[in-house]
C-alpha cells in the first residue's frame, strides 16, 4: 500500500515538472516571437544573418581556437643526429 502511494506521488511530481518545463518553454518562445516582430528584433536578426553568412563565406567559425602570431610561436629545437649515433642504432 505504501509503495503504491509513493509511486503515485512520484508520478505526480514528475508530471508537474514536465508541465512546468513545457509552460516555461512556451512562454520563452512567445517572448522570442514578439521580439522578432518588433523593429529592433528585425534589425537584430538581419545583423545576425549577415554575420552568419560572413563566417560561412570565410570558413571561420567562432569555436576555432585563436592562432598564435609569429612572435609568440616557440619552435621546438631540432636535435641533430651525428653519423656515429646513427651507426650505433643500426643492428649489427
Amino acid at each position: 500500500m505504501e509503495i503504491e502511494n509513493l509511486k503515485k506521488e512520484l508520478k505526480a511530481l514528475q508530471e508537474k515538472k514536465d508541465k512546468d518545463s513545457t509552460i516555461k518553454n512556451l512562454k520563452k518562445q512567445i517572448r522570442a516571437e514578439k521580439f522578432n516582430q518588433t523593429k529592433t528584433g528585425k534589425i537584430f536578426n538581419k545583423i545576425a544573418d549577415v554575420g552568419d553568412a560572413g563566417l560561412k563565406a570565410t570558413g571561420k567559425f567562432l569555436s576555432a581556437p585563436p592562432q598564435p602570431t609569429g612572435k609568440g610561436k616557440k619552435k621546438k629545437p631540432v636535435r641533430r643526429v651525428s653519423i656515429e649515433e646513427v651507426m650505433a642504432r643500426l643492428p649489427q
